[in-house]
């Protein structure tokens, strides 16, 4: 199996800060209101948010062709499988 530790590192494949990202967009949707009248209704917020934000994931990724291909050398045995439909 290919060593992850051995991408170079002038690769241009950047991790997304998703949990920092999520936390972000679920704290602006519970800011405006301070006071939750239970936790039925904070928990309702908080899914309607996730849902919002969810919407956001399908975004296409920014050179997502060169990721992968540099993706698919150096992690070809866990690639290969997927690549080959």
């Amino acid at each position: 199996m290919g060593n992850p530790a051995a991408v170079p590192p002038d690769s241009k494949f950047v991790g997304l800060p998703v949990p920092e990202g999520d936390h972000r967009q679920l704290r602006k949707a519970t800011k405006g209101k301070s006071i939750f009248p239970n936790d039925e209704a904070l928990t309702k917020m908080l899914y309607l948010a996730t849902m919002e934000v969810t919407r956001k994931w399908t975004m296409r990724v920014a050179n997502w062709g060169q990721i992968l291909g540099q993706l698919a050398i150096y992690l070809e045995e866990r690639l290969a499988p997927h690549l080959t439909k």
